[in-house]
């Protein structure tokens, strides 16, 4: 079969939800992040999908070894897929603060169905995390969070919000520690940057 034979055999319906599907992926990258935060520089989800991503990457690398030891498999791929399409449903729902949802537990169900729904319309698959990975998944999205801030501040912006979302990084991440070995680390560094500026 040639190449050109093999793509007149592609369904038309099946590009019809991979344009869909890639759509939605390229269209939430735009939207923006911690729009409750006065923010000198728009933070996208298409830039932190990349530092948390960054960050994964090199917490796989650190835990190999810890997975090994526990019997649990850590695949780079599924966190890895996982951190690609986390936050696409923000898309239709914003993003809403976490705080909000700790506090209110119907609106985090709420968000919850919307993401799901999301998903489903949009064929889009959450992989299945076992729990070192999905702790990898979390650790790296809040730890991309601290880095947000920290370049913020760095930038000059002297906004008491900026402190009180930080304290809140590294409350979270200390709950953290235990389960994704580099956390403890990377906490380290974000404090020395945050202290240092």
């Amino acid at each position: 079969m040639t190449a050109r034979s093999a793509k007149q055999t592609v369904a038309p319906a099946r590009i019809s939800d991979l344009e869909k599907r890639l759509s939605a992926l390229y269209d939430a990258g735009e939207v923006t992040r911690l729009h409750t935060v006065p923010m000198l520089r728009p933070h996208t989800i298409a830039e932190h999908v990349y530092g948390s991503l960054l960050i994964a990457s090199e917490l796989v690398t650190l835990n190999v070894k810890m997975a090994a030891e526990s019997k649990l498999n850590v695949s780079r791929v599924k966190v890895m897929e996982a951190l690609l399409i986390h936050d696409a449903p923000e898309l239709r729902t914003g993003d809403a603060p976490a705080p909000v949802k700790r506090a209110f537990p119907a609106v985090d169900d709420a968000h919850a169905k919307m993401e799901n729904d999301f998903y489903h319309e949009h064929d889009m698959e959450f992989p299945y995390l076992n729990e070192l990975e999905e702790a990898i998944v979390k650790a790296s999205d809040t730890l991309d969070l601290g880095f947000t801030i920290v370049r913020e501040r760095r930038m000059g912006n002297c906004h008491p919000i900026l402190k009180e979302v930080y304290d809140n990084v590294m409350l979270y991440t200390l709950m953290q520690t235990g389960k994704v070995g580099g956390v403890g680390e990377i906490r380290v560094l974000l404090a020395a940057q945050w202290s240092g500026i």
